[in-house]
């Protein structure tokens, strides 16, 4: 077994038509191709329609074949039946093998957001990024030359992806967002902001 790759650790990202049955608590699990080492009780971010939904945890985890899932699995997948579950699940991966290990991930709603966040923005406390790079700016933060330019070229694009291709390419864009989670906990812990999601803070 693997561990989950990092981006997934504290973040499990749907698409965006079963928001509606997360919320509900009408699904209740995530089936993932492969080999997962998860451990109950994690807790983690749900995102659908590119907006974080809320927080949950893991309640269960069990490794099976295809072939042996069940209605039973299906159903706290948010399917009528495994026909169901198994057609989704080729549609997103691509052709299976009957023997193709899956781990089941189940799942309990702690907490549903109320305001509406986008995953985008999740990661500097609900605040956007020109919001983080604004206030940056205004304080006068200890930042080196190279990373102001960067932070100003942002409010003059609006976006990340606009920057990172003005400063050389898309590749950029990591180097961008480093530079704004650094600027980012730099406000927090100087009190300038307060994270926007409460929750936030306990992973800081």
């Amino acid at each position: 077994m693997v561990s989950l790759p990092k981006k997934f650790r504290k973040h499990l990202f749907f698409d965006g038509r079963y928001a509606e049955k997360i919320l509900k608590e009408e699904k209740t699990s995530t089936i993932r191709v492969g080999k997962y080492s998860i451990k109950k009780g994690r807790s983690f971010y749900i995102h659908a329609r590119g907006h974080v939904l809320g927080k949950a945890v893991v309640t269960n985890v069990k490794i099976k074949h295809l072939k042996e899932l069940t209605d039973e699995d299906a159903k706290r997948d948010g399917f009528e039946n495994k026909k169901e579950l198994l057609k989704a699940l080729k549609k997103h991966y691509g052709k299976l093998d009957k023997d193709t290990p899956v781990t089941i991930i189940e799942f309990k709603i702690q907490d549903k957001f109320k305001d509406e966040i986008s995953s985008a923005d999740f990661a500097y406390g609900g605040y956007k990024a020109t919001e983080i790079a604004k206030l940056a700016l205004t304080h006068d933060l200890d930042l080196s030359e190279k990373e102001k330019d960067i932070l100003k070229t942002l409010l003059s694009t609006g976006s990340i992806r606009k920057t990172a291709r003005q400063i050389g390419s898309l590749n950029k864009r990591f180097m961008i967002r480093k530079i704004l989670k650094k600027v980012f906990n730099t406000l927090v812990k100087e009190k300038i902001i307060t994270p926007k999601i409460k929750r936030y803070e306990e992973d800081i």
